[in-house]
């Protein structure tokens, strides 16, 4: 039935009535409606990776889902989910799953997206609570995320994220989970139901998932939960951590794909971006909005660009 349906022309439909149906909130059933013909078209049209299962990622049978291989091949990561557009309107910070898949028809493959731990121990999509007073899983999900252009979109939990990720095998999701603000029992919480969720759903999706981890403790604590395969250094987390610890702790260390800090962060110079090209590992930079800004930073030897509006083909 939907498999029928004709790709892209049917999700560029979708994302129109998205854009004309004002005020109404866009469930995640009506945002996921358009997943499998935009699959089909997107993997002719890139030749895209097929969908891997999870016994096909255990190639060392250690149990342990291995990373797709092209789990870092994409010059930019969309922040929040990216920018939903509506006209002339566009609004950040939705970590929504309408906002995800407007983005992704336009091209984009890796997406960064917020977590925070509700009262009960799930994990809302989500960057931060108003007033700092968290809500259970319910509440969240009785709410949506109004847009500047008047839609209201409806809230995701982590699963949720995950079952838009189950139509899109060529996503990777980049995961900020807001560590450092929790205690070290909460931190094990928060990777524990990032990877169960996960596990629920499919093993697999497990290798498409780069979770931040924020110091070499908080390294422990994620792999503690579950043995992530790759994961991001957020070296934003603490600005005073000396260079050289970073970069020992990061070198000495092969599942950590590369650093995350802001573009003025001066410890990333030229000279430390090469130890890290050396050794295959990559430099991401955020918040980065401007293609000419881009273009300056990849000339410096800055790798991935953390975006709320650029797409992979403003850089191409």
């Amino acid at each position: 039935m939907l498999l029928s349906l004709l790709g892209i022309a049917l999700v560029g439909g979708f994302v129109a009535w998205l854009l004309a149906d004002r005020g109404r909130v866009i469930d995640q059933a009506q945002a996921r409606a358009a997943l499998p013909g935009l699959v089909e078209e997107t993997q002719q049209q890139t030749q895209a990776q097929p969908t891997l299962h999870s016994a096909e990622l255990d190639a060392d049978g250690d149990g342990v889902v291995d990373p797709v291989p092209w789990i870092c091949d994409s010059k930019t990561v969309a922040h929040a989910g990216g920018t939903y557009r509506e006209g002339d309107k566009t609004t950040t910070y939705t970590n929504s799953a309408a906002t995800l898949i407007q983005n992704y028809e336009l091209g984009q493959r890796t997406f960064e997206f917020d977590f925070s731990l509700t009262t009960d121990g799930e994990l809302a999509c989500l960057h931060n609570w108003d007033n700092n007073t968290p809500l259970t899983r319910d509440e969240w999900l009785s709410k949506s995320v109004a847009t500047s252009g008047g839609d209201a979109l409806a809230t995701m939990v982590v699963g949720d994220l995950y079952d838009t990720m189950l139509g899109l095998p060529n996503m990777v999701m980049v995961a900020d989970t807001k560590a450092p603000v929790y205690k070290e029992a909460e931190q094990s919480t928060i990777y524990r139901r990032l990877a169960e969720a996960a596990k629920e759903r499919s093993p697999a999706l497990l290798a498409r998932i780069l979770p931040y981890v924020y110091s070499a403790r908080g390294y422990e604590i994620a792999h503690a939960a579950y043995p992530w395969p790759k994961v991001i250094y957020a070296a934003y987390a603490d600005a005073t951590e000396p260079v050289e610890q970073v970069m020992n702790f990061v070198l000495s260390h092969d599942d950590v794909v590369g650093i995350c800090a802001h573009y003025g962060d001066t410890r990333f110079d030229q000279v430390a971006l090469a130890r890290l090209h050396e050794k295959g590992k990559l430099m991401y930079v955020y918040t980065v909005n401007e293609v000419a800004h881009a273009r300056s930073l990849m000339a410096y030897g800055d790798d991935v660009m953390i975006t709320d509006v650029l797409l992979p083909s403003d850089l191409e």
